[in-house]
């Protein structure tokens, strides 16, 4: 049973909700099967779109799993400012804990910062894009395995050395 208590704060079965934008969104797909990502005042659409798909793996709902990737995938084809992506990952990667179900929307994330990220960087909000990516290792861990497994896919598993266009040099390992 969902309430609100006196205190403002979302209750659900005995279990205190903190992002009470995100509830309300869920109570109202639970009686239009849609919710808006239209305005939001912490983070825009690309945010209120992660924070419910993590809403809704948590309290095991696909249908609204899928609508917010689905939303997720069409916000970020659009995304021109670090505020989302940044919002984005503070809501997945700083859980108390990352599950599989997340995959998806991880995967999503890496993908955008592949696509976008230089763009981003170059514009005005570089330093809260290198803080927040620097500062969040399963972020870096994940990108680097999407990359690890793109240049395995693209080497069709032969050695780095094998495809060298120069002369490997035997170098002392202490000096540079």
């Amino acid at each position: 049973m969902l309430s609100l208590t006196v205190r403002q704060q979302w209750i659900f079965e005995g279990i205190a909700l903190e992002d009470t934008e995100s509830v309300e969104l869920m109570a109202k797909y639970l009686y239009a099967f849609d919710y808006s990502d239209a305005s939001s005042p912490r983070g825009g659409p690309l945010a209120i779109n992660t924070k419910m798909y993590l809403l809704a793996n948590e309290y095991k709902m696909p249908d609204l799993a899928s609508l917010a990737l689905q939303k997720f995938k069409r916000v970020a084809q659009f995304l021109h400012s670090g505020e989302g992506f940044v919002a984005a990952l503070k809501a997945i990667y700083d859980k108390r804990a990352i599950t599989a179900s997340d995959d998806q929307i991880r995967s999503l994330v890496v993908d955008l910062w592949l696509h976008n990220g230089p763009h981003l960087i170059a514009g005005p909000d570089r330093a809260l894009l290198s803080r927040m990516v620097t500062t969040t290792p399963l972020f870096l861990m994940d990108l680097t395995m999407k990359c690890a497994k793109a240049l395995d896919a693209s080497t069709d598993g032969h050695t780095t050395a094998e495809h060298e266009s120069y002369p490997r040099r035997n170098r002392d390992p202490v000096s540079f």
